[in-house]
């Protein structure tokens, strides 16, 4: 049940999530991502010693990040296919995909770590929950330092476009024309 709240929420706003980008900016869409991860973070921990007492807290938890998540990678899209030169984007993706999935390795190392030396424990402890907090509150506030998109310059002296200050009612009115067209 918990990953339906998650996956519905990330779905629809997912949908509208280009549209938010637009409006509130890459930095702070990205920020308040990473937040979304935290406070999941956060409710599994909680869980870990309330057990079935916080299913509430746990429902909400998913379906904020589901909200968080669908902000946050269109946010990444964006920076992805907008700061770089047509002939750099590979390179960005390539370098992009190689951080990423170095978290992976730096998240399967912590509870490594915790647990080298008692093989006979299941789960991991408090220990590991709060490493993964602490990193992605780290990495919400992380984002708030990313360079406004005007003020970047491309290889090739350009500037990144993006579109400047949309009104709620012009981002609303484009999502409309897409979904007909």
């Amino acid at each position: 049940m918990l990953f339906r709240s998650l996956y519905s929420t990330f779905a629809v706003v997912g949908f509208f999530a280009g549209s938010i980008v637009n409006r509130l900016g890459v930095k702070i869409t990205l920020a308040f991502g990473g937040i979304g991860y935290c406070i999941y973070a956060v409710s599994l921990l909680v869980s870990l010693h309330a057990g079935s007492n916080v299913n509430g807290f746990c429902y909400f938890a998913g379906a904020l990040l589901g909200v968080c998540a669908g902000l946050l990678w269109t946010a990444q899209g964006t920076i992805m296919m907008s700061y770089p030169l047509e002939s750099e984007k590979g390179r960005s993706f390539a370098w992009f995909w190689t951080i990423f999935n170095l978290g992976g390795v730096v998240g399967s190392l912590i509870p490594l770590g915790q647990t080298v030396n008692h093989p006979d424990e299941l789960s991991v402890g408090n220990g590991t929950y709060i490493a993964f907090i602490v990193l992605m509150f780290g990495g919400a506030v992380l984002a708030l330092f990313l360079s406004d998109a005007d003020k970047v310059i491309r290889s090739d002296g350009s500037r990144v476009v993006l579109m400047k200050n949309p009104s709620w009612s012009s981002e609303i009115i484009g999502l409309g024309k897409t979904i007909v067209s």
